[in-house]
C-alpha cells in the first residue's frame, strides 16, 4: 500500500510457486476510486512465492480523467420480464457513473451460488466501498461468468435483465474496464433468489380472458384447448367451474363458494360447459373428470366447449388425494360467498391445484337493429371488450368488439350484466357479486 497521501501509478506481480499463475493483479482503489495500491493473488500456495510491487507518487487527489469506474447503485429484481410460464427472471438497474469517459459498455457477470442457496448480503459481497477492485469480494471473482452487456452513456439509467434462470441463488455485479489502462472497475454486488418452478401450471394462466363463439352442439366450433404442466405423479382430476365462484388469493391459493357450508366448494362440474378431450384424444363430454394419470412427460391437455351463450368457466386441476372427486375447502363458507379467503382449497386433503384463465363462450355477431323485441339482458365485459346481448339461451347476442362509453362497469374487474332498454341503453346496472 502508498503511504498517506501518496497514490499508486503502477505496480505488479508475479509468483514464484511452481505450477501456479496469477489470478488478480490489480490496484487496491479507495472509496473514490483511486489507487492507492496494489494487490495479487495467485492459483495455488497462498502467498507463498508470491511477490507485489507498488509505485507510488505525490498526485493530486481527484479521479483520472479518462478512468473508468462501475456503478455503485445496482440492484436487482426477480420477476417474469418474458411473458414466460414463471418468474424466472432477474433485471438489473443502475445509473453509470458521469464522470466516465471513452465507456458505454457496463459488462453484466453473475455467480451461481446453487440450486439450494439462498443469496444473501453476506455470500454476496464486494466487501468494500463499491466502485472498487473484487479482492475481498465474495464469491471469489473466478465464480463469476458473463452474463451479458448493458450499453449507454454516461449518468443516465440502465437496465439488463438475464432470462430463464434456474431455480437457486445468484450474486450479480456490473464491471467497467479502463479502454486506456484495461483495469477493471466493479460495482456493488447484489443478490437474487429464483424460486423453483411450481409442480403445477396452466397455460393460459388465472389473470388470461378468452372467448369463443358458442357451439351449436357439443363438440363444435367453440372447442378450446388448455394445457396443464406438472412434476407430479400418480393422477389429475379435471372440473369445469363458474369463473364467479372462484377467486384467487394473494398467498397462491384459491377462494371458493361453499353456499351449503359444508366445506366443499360449491358447483364443482356442474356447469354447462363440458370436457370433450384430453391430449387430443376424445372423451364424452363431462364436466367432471376424476383421476386422470399424469404422462411420463408430465403435459395434459384439457379441450373444453360449450353451446351455451353468456357461459364463463375456469378450468380446475387438482390431485384429489382423498380421490373424492370434491375440492375440499379449508375451513367452511359463508352463506353469500362475500368472503374470498374465508374456505380456501385444502392442500392437506387435495394436494396441489391450479385454475386457468377464464373462457366466454358468445353468441355469433348480430345484425344492426333492435334484438329481442328492444329489451335485452346482456354482458358488458371490459376484459374482452364486448357487450353480449341476450339470454343465456336464443334468440340472439350481440358481440360488439368496440368500447362503449356509456356501458361504464361499476363491479368488480371481469364484466357486468346490463339489462337496458333499447332506447335507454346504459341507464340501469346490475354488477354482478363476482366474476
Amino acid at each position: 500500500m502508498c503511504p498517506p497521501g501518496k497514490f499508486a501509478i503502477a505496480g505488479g506481480g508475479s509468483t514464484m510457486n511452481p505450477g501456479s499463475s496469477l489470478t488478480v493483479n490489480a490496484p487496491v482503489l479507495d472509496s473514490s476510486g483511486r489507487a492507492i495500491g496494489w494487490t495479487t493473488q495467485q492459483t495455488a500456495g497462498g502467498s507463498a512465492g508470491l511477490t507485489t510491487y507498488v509505485i507510488c507518487a505525490d498526485v493530486t487527489a481527484v479521479s483520472p480523467t479518462g478512468t473508468a469506474f462501475a456503478p455503485s447503485n445496482v440492484a436487482a429484481a426477480v420477476g417474469n420480464f418474458d411473458s414466460g410460464p414463471q418468474s424466472d427472471d432477474v433485471r438489473l438497474s443502475f445509473t453509470t457513473p458521469a464522470t466516465n469517459v471513452g465507456v458505454s459498455a457496463y459488462g453484466v457477470e453473475n455467480a451461481f451460488l446453487g440450486a439450494g442457496t439462498t443469496a444473501n448480503g453476506t455470500n454476496c459481497t464486494l466487501g468494500a466501498t463499491a466502485p472498487n477492485n473484487d479482492t475481498a469480494g465474495i464469491p471469489a471473482s473466478a465464480a463469476f461468468a458473463t452474463a451479458g452487456v448493458a450499453n449507454g452513456a454516461n449518468g443516465v439509467p440502465l437496465t439488463f435483465t438475464a432470462f430463464d434462470l434456474a431455480a437457486g441463488g445468484y450474486c450479480f455485479r456490473v464491471v467497467a474496464q479502463d479502454p486506456m489502462s484495461g483495469i477493471r472497475s466493479y460495482s456493488n454486488y447484489v443478490s437474487a433468489n429464483v424460486a423453483a418452478a411450481p409442480a403445477l401450471t396452466v397455460t393460459p394462466q388465472y389473470a388470461a380472458n378468452e372467448d369463443n363463439e358458442a357451439s351449436q352442439a357439443v363438440p363444435g366450433i367453440g372447442q378450446h384447448t388448455y394445457t396443464f404442466q406438472t412434476t407430479l405423479t400418480g393422477t389429475l382430476s379435471f372440473a369445469v367451474v363458474p369463473s364467479g365462484f372462484i377467486s384467487r388469493i394473494s398467498d397462491g391459493s384459491y377462494g371458493f363458494c361453499d353456499f351449503n357450508q359444508d366445506s366443499k366448494a360449491d358447483n364443482v362440474g356442474t356447469e354447462q360447459a363440458f370436457i370433450t378431450a384430453v391430449n387430443g384424444s376424445p372423451v364424452g363430454a363431462t364436466n367432471k373428470l376424476v383421476n386422470q394419470p399424469i404422462p411420463a412427460n408430465g403435459t395434459i391437455t384439457v379441450t373444453v366447449d360449450s353451446s351455451i351463450r353468456n357461459e364463463r368457466v375456469r378450468i380446475v386441476a387438482w390431485q384429489d388425494l382423498n380421490h373424492n372427486g370434491q375440492i375440499d375447502l379449508s375451513a367452511a363458507g359463508d352463506v353469500n360467498c362475500d368472503f374470498a379467503n374465508q374456505a380456501t382449497n385444502n392442500t392437506t386433503v387435495d394436494g396441489a391445484m391450479i385454475v386457468s384463465g377464464r373462457k366466454f363462450w358468445f353468441g355469433p355477431n348480430a345484425l344492426f337493429g333492435a334484438q329481442n323485441g328492444g329489451s335485452e339482458v346482456g354482458r358488458l365485459g371490459h376484459c374482452r371488450f364486448c357487450f353480449a346481448a341476450g339470454q343465456k339461451q336464443p334468440p340472439l347476442l350481440l358481440r360488439h368488439q368496440r368500447h362503449l362509453p356509456d356501458l361504464r362497469d361499476t363491479g368488480e374487474p371481469g364484466d357486468v350484466q346490463e339489462r337496458a332498454q333499447r332506447n335507454d341503453l346504459g341507464q340501469q346496472r346490475h354488477p354482478r357479486h363476482r366474476l
